[in-house]
């Protein structure tokens, strides 16, 4: 899940003007993004179905 968000969290960050770009701290909003998301953590083969 981190690398997904962490690939998000760039491509967003190109779309933006240079000006908007420097006021982001691309570490702080990923690990707010990945605190806004549910766990995803299996133990077994049928939590990981499950999930």
């Amino acid at each position: 899940m981190e690398l997904l968000v962490e690939e998000e969290v760039i491509r967003q960050c190109k779309t933006l003007s240079a000006r908007a770009s420097a006021y982001i701290n691309s570490e702080e909003l990923i690990a707010y993004a990945l605190n806004q998301l549910p766990p995803l953590y299996a133990t077994s083969e049928q939590g990981l179905e499950y999930q």
